[in-house]
């Protein structure tokens, strides 16, 4: 029935012109809309043979595209329709209707099978995947105007993936420069040498989408440095790292750039506080993962550490005790090891301890003659110490110390040698001495490989000696006498008792004898052995020290030393 009313209508306009045609004028026909007569755009932009949808954002739910039809003639065109030449399980469809049907013109869509002349409707696909790869779909949209039918075939593309994944090539996020030394691998740079380093560091997308918003700001380098001595980052010297790239605004799917780091040292002075600086930074980079704007980053650490490269020996310990007090005469002894906490090998020379005023105590070195133990000297190392003149002997257990006839154990980074340390106060001390020492360790720290003579105090030594038991008569008593003993250094007394009369043993007379003793040691003493005249043993009794004990005798009993 269209197809007669279609030629009806055409029957009808050439009748017309040709009633109203003069002979040799030209028929204009009024055409307008008819053969162009729909628009198909997406976001207010005109379709071509093709469009790109940008990203999608695999686990981000369905997309809906919205396609709007606009009739732009002055007649409604009919059995408007698209199709889609495959459907896949995952990827283009219609709009899911509630009850999961694929169905045009989708849910939220509005067109039906005629559009009136001036009107517009949507069309609303969806997209959704859990499949990273570029998806192309081609749609066909057609319809009939009333001089033909009509289509146009739009050839849809979308990329679906995984976000933006921003890496450093190999996955390394730590960085350095200089030498790595020791057990704990620590990056050092000799800190005299005033130049500039640099390296590059490579920036992969390991993701499928885009990296976006690669822009200067947000390329963060966050510096701050510590000193050893001050345990805090001296002024002007949190500025040792810069940074350039050539980074694109958006970075795709396995494609690089480059960051060029460079560091300068900054302690170059021949301050303590600049004689070990650590250096640390933080490089961080902020991008957007997909076009739906999630923010990511990616961090690098970097770390290098400006020192003297040499050799330095130190030990864990703050001071080193002898709790108990050593009666002289006794001994005891302490552990400690000593080790080379620096950036490269070195020779250890001397022990040397001093007293808390700096004033120097003993040289201890390598003697081949009393190895292990170390033979302790005076300043110039001239004359031998004796345990009279210094109380503490030390045992180099490992044999590190250099002796006079070669340059002794070479002690890598991270290893060190065992010492004892041996307190034995001399018999001579009369009275109780406490001893607080420093103890200091002389080596050779080979600083740019040259020999560099160094000394570092190792730690506290902390001793007491105690004088011995002494035990001395302070007076007799006899007859109901006192006869007092001034002086507290005697150690023999004659005493005369007078005479006695012998009698009867019946009316044998008996007078007390009382001798009283004193220790004026520094520790209790135990009596050993007394005995009376008729060598018979008298109780034995403790003496503490200052204390007193008061024996009474038969006037023909004596004590025996």
């Amino acid at each position: 029935m269209f197809h007669v009313v279609r030629m009806l209508v055409l029957a009808l306009i050439f009748i017309v012109a040709g009633c109203n045609t003069k002979k040799g004028e030209d028929v204009e026909v009024n055409t307008s809309g008819i053969y162009t007569p729909v628009s198909i755009t997406y976001n207010f932009e005109e379709l071509g043979t093709s469009y790109d949808f940008g990203e999608y954002l695999i686990g981000s739910g369905p997309t809906i595209y919205k396609i709007t039809v606009r009739n732009n003639s002055f007649f409604p065109i009919t059995d408007l329709n698209l199709s889609m030449s495959t459907f896949e399980s995952f990827g283009f469809s219609f709009e899911k209707l509630e009850d999961g049907k694929n169905k045009f013109p989708g849910k939220t869509g509005t067109c039906t099978a005629t559009l009136a002349p001036a009107h517009s409707c949507v069309i609303a696909l969806q997209f959704e995947t859990n499949i990273s790869k570029q998806y192309t779909q081609p749609i066909t949209i057609s319809y009939l105007n009333y001089i033909d039918s009509a289509s146009k075939t739009i050839n849809l593309t979308v990329l679906a993936g995984n976000p933006a994944s921003l890496i450093f090539e190999n996955e390394i996020t730590n960085y350095y420069f200089g030498e790595l030394v020791g057990m704990a691998q620590i990056p050092v740079l000799e800190r005299e040498i005033n130049q500039e380093y640099s390296q590059i560091i490579k920036v992969i997308n390991a993701g499928d989408l885009k990296a976006r918003n690669l822009i200067n700001s947000n390329f963060i380098l966050s510096q701050t440095c510590n000193s050893a001595f001050t345990n805090d980052c001296p002024a002007g010297q949190n500025t040792a790292y810069r940074i350039t790239h050539d980074c694109p605004v958006e970075l795709k799917n396995s494609e690089f750039c480059h960051i060029s780091l460079f560091f300068k040292p900054l302690n170059q002075a021949a301050t303590p506080d600049m004689k070990k600086v650590r250096y640390d930074s933080t490089l961080k980079i902020n991008y957007k993962t997909s076009s739906q704007g999630t923010d990511a980053s990616l961090n690098a650490y970097v770390t290098t550490n400006s020192v003297n490269i040499e050799a330095w020996f130190e030990t864990s310990i703050e001071s080193q005790v002898f709790e108990n007090r050593i009666v002289v005469g006794n001994r005891d002894t302490r552990a400690f090891r000593v080790n080379n906490r620096g950036y490269r090998s070195g020779f250890m020379r001397k022990l040397v301890f001093k007293d808390l005023l700096g004033l120097h105590m003993a040289s201890c070195v390598a003697n081949p003659l009393t190895t292990p133990w170390l033979e302790c000297y005076d300043e110039t190392v001239t004359f031998i110490k004796t345990l009279e003149d210094f109380p503490f002997k030390v045992k180099d257990k490992d044999l590190c110390l250099a002796s006079p006839f070669d340059d002794g154990k070479v002690i890598p980074v991270d290893q060190g040698c065992q010492f004892d340390v041996l307190f034995q106060p001399s018999v001579a001390y009369q009275v109780a001495r406490i001893f607080n020492l420093e103890l200091f360790a002389e080596f050779d720290s080979l600083w740019k490989g040259l020999s560099t003579i160094q000394e570092n105090q190792l730690h506290l030594v902390t001793a007491e000696s105690q004088h011995a038991a002494k035990i001395i008569p302070t007076g007799i008593s006899y007859n109901n006498n006192v006869y007092p003993i001034e002086s507290n250094l005697v150690s023999t007394v004659t005493f005369n008792a007078g005479r006695i009369g012998l009698m009867s043993q019946t009316n044998y007379r008996r007078k007390p004898l009382m001798v009283t003793f004193r220790n004026v040691g520094g520790v209790a003493a135990s009596l050993v052995i007394a005995k009376d005249g008729r060598n018979n043993n008298i109780p034995q009794k403790e003496l503490n020290p200052t204390g007193v004990t008061i024996g009474t005798f038969n006037p023909k009993y004596f004590i025996n030393s």
